[in-house]
């Protein structure tokens, strides 16, 4: 698959992600508090609308650009298959540190299928201060809170990363009973602590940093960034890998726990999972 056609499929999630999150309502914000970004916001969407793609890559980032030329980008948004937008309305700005969220309503419509019709759709896109503001490109979206902190609960987050903390703390120290007790009630329903210990891990943490944290309902994420080495005595001596994990939570009865998949949707017992 050439470069620009995994970015067809990427985009085309996006898609999707729309379709999803074009159901319900939103709150009001105030008014943009960064006014520098609010033209450049409705110079992006009236290219998308126009289908100006030249336009939209020279407002990417330069690393994104990095990544991929002037003529795959182009060629790749006419013909890859990605969701065309019909029109787009700037809503409300916000704001944290060197993150915006954009809130656009649209409508839109898949590329390759015109007869289906067009459908309404939402988003809080969001843009990163780095020599000017740029959007986060689709593929990398799930590295970001997806929310503005006004629709997240600080008191939450604040509880959530203590928790994020406490795993990580746990795995550090290779204190698997520890890690135990951060698995969800069904979870540990269904594998014993017996069983959970019987698993080696297949990596040893170094030096975990909580990046961020996110809650909104029962529903929370987190990135979490950690040096990694291969739990094996012929690995002692390589160089541990940076690695990030973006983690999801679930609050139940009042407590944050690792979301992982029901034990019989896993292959064996999850002790590599909150990998």
């Amino acid at each position: 698959m050439l470069k620009w056609q995994r970015r067809a499929v990427q985009w085309l999630g996006f898609g999707f992600m729309a379709m999803a999150w074009g159901m319900g309502s939103m709150p009001a914000f105030a008014a943009a508090d960064r006014p520098d970004l609010e033209p450049l916001a409705k110079r992006y969407w009236a290219a998308e609308v126009a289908m100006d793609y030249e336009a939209v890559y020279g407002m990417l980032s330069a690393s994104e650009q990095a990544t991929i030329s002037r003529v795959e980008y182009v060629t790749m948004r006419k013909d890859g298959g990605p969701p065309r937008y019909l029109t787009a309305q700037i809503g409300e700005f916000a704001h944290d540190g060197d993150l915006a969220w954009v809130y656009v309503t649209f409508d839109w419509m898949f590329s390759h299928h015109p007869n289906a019709g067009s459908r309404p759709g939402y988003a809080w896109q969001l843009w990163r201060y780095a020599d000017g503001w740029h959007p986060i490109p689709p593929m990398e979206r799930d590295q970001w809170p997806l929310y503005p902190p006004k629709l997240r609960s600080a008191a939450d987050e604040a509880v959530l990363r203590d928790r994020v903390v406490g795993l990580w703390r746990a795995k550090t120290s290779e204190d698997w009973k520890g890690v135990y007790v951060y698995m969800p009630p069904w979870f540990r329903d269904r594998v014993s602590l017996e069983k959970f210990l019987g698993n080696k891990a297949l990596y040893v943490y170094l030096s975990p940093q909580v990046e961020w944290v996110e809650a909104k309902g029962d529903q929370g994420r987190a990135k979490v960034t950690v040096a990694t080495r291969h739990n094996d005595p012929a690995a002692t001596k390589m160089k541990p890998q940076p690695d990030r994990f973006v983690e999801s939570w679930i609050k139940v009865d009042g407590t944050w726990y690792l979301k992982v998949p029901p034990p019989e949707e896993t292959a064996e017992p999850v002790k590599e999972g909150v990998k």
